[in-house]
């Protein structure tokens, strides 16, 4: 390897993740084709007593309308922009009564089980969605319509690892939540016994 030409090796390092991300495109293309996917209107439900949300008077009723900046369309963009910011401001645009409320929260982790009932720390800020509220929809893609998708997707866990890497080098993320491949093995064979849209989920 380190007697080939600089362009050579070059090319073979970045070829390692080129592959993972063009890889990451097809898994998510498949599943949006096959599955779809299921969105909830952004909608606060419930607001846990003592939580960030209710600190900063964060209620039920409210919608969100965009989270520092990024607007929200469904209450899985607001899980997204959150997750990974424990003990982060959080600027907060909700909608109450036909006007717009500013609001600051700090995220804090939480720690839930998964659907392959693995334990993992989430960044929240105390708000429940409910079917009434959320109204929750299945959008179907066209194969065209579910690459465009998967793309955006794709992007979306790019930049979530990048800010988790971000954090773990400053201390601000826990070391349990990297896994080997011990951690990865169990997880597959979990998700296989729940069907192939899991599989595919983890496979990306």
């Amino acid at each position: 390897f380190h007697t080939q030409p600089i362009w050579k090796r070059a090319a073979t390092v970045v070829a390692g993740p080129l592959f993972n991300f063009l890889l990451t495109i097809v898994v998510f293309s498949v599943l949006f084709t096959a599955y779809g996917r299921y969105v909830a209107e952004p909608m606060v439900a419930e607001v846990t007593a003592d939580s960030p949300a209710a600190k900063a008077g964060i209620l039920p009723g409210d919608r969100f309308v965009s989270v520092d900046g990024n607007k929200v369309e469904t209450f899985g963009d607001v899980q997204r922009l959150v997750s990974g910011r424990a003990d982060d401001a959080i600027t907060f645009v909700m909608l109450r009564d036909g006007r717009e409320v500013t609001v600051t929260a700090a995220p804090r982790l939480m720690e839930q089980e998964d659907a392959l009932g693995n334990k993992v720390k989430v960044a929240v800020i105390g708000v429940v969605n409910n079917k009434e509220l959320g109204q929750p929809r299945l959008i179907t893609y066209t194969p065209v319509g579910a690459v465009a998708a998967a793309v955006e997707e794709t992007g979306h866990v790019i930049q979530r690892t990048g800010q988790f890497l971000q954090r773990f080098v400053v201390g601000r993320e826990d070391k349990c939540q990297l896994g080997g491949p011990v951690k990865i093995a169990d997880m597959a064979g979990k998700a296989a016994k729940l069907g192939f849209e899991w599989l595919v989920q983890l496979g990306a």
